[in-house]
């Protein structure tokens, strides 16, 4: 009965056991099987990236500065050094800024982006620039580094002359 009762533990011990040379054994005489799919799927990655149209970013990091009669140049000088100031209200007001769809407007009417937002659809609408400004936040990513007191701009587009021309608007219309 024991006898018995170490047989099956013995055997249930053998199926588990993983065979390494049997495992390489099948591996390498499946192996142009495994090339043809890599080979698969190199060749699909690279015609997806052929056809995906490029696009570039633009990018700036901006450290709201609140106005203080005390100590200005010290926050000054710790905004350049990458320290946090300005407060969480400060930040909070410029983001809700930078999301803004009357930003974005200003934006497409400083550079005259309504004819490349909107295309030929541009008289079907009541107000093309609100449009224009809605289809531009795609392009737009805003991200705020609380710990770090900064917020980051991104602009995606397809023409990176043009990406950096819609940030540098977006920073001047952020001053005014």
């Amino acid at each position: 009965m024991q006898e018995n009762k170490a047989l099956k533990n013995q055997e249930i011990c053998q199926e588990d056991e993983i065979d390494l040379f049997e495992l390489f054994h099948i591996i390498w005489n499946n192996r142009f099987f495994i090339a043809k799919i890599v080979f698969g799927i190199t060749i699909l990655t690279a015609i997806i990236s052929f056809i995906l149209p490029k696009t570039y970013t633009s990018e700036s990091v901006i450290v709201p500065v609140t106005k203080s009669s005390s100590g200005s140049g010290l926050s000054a000088i710790a905004a350049m050094a990458g320290l946090p100031v300005g407060g969480d209200q400060a930040t909070a007001n410029v983001v809700a800024v930078l999301n803004s769809n009357t930003l974005r407007e200003r934006v497409v009417k400083d550079l005259n982006l309504l004819d490349e937002i909107l295309k030929d659809k541009k008289n079907e609408f009541k107000r093309p620039y609100q449009e224009a400004g809605i289809r531009l936040k795609n392009n737009i990513k805003i991200n705020e580094d609380k710990k770090n007191g900064t917020i980051k701009i991104e602009v995606d587009w397809k023409d990176p002359d043009k990406a950096q021309k819609i940030n540098e608007s977006i920073i001047k219309n952020l001053r005014q």
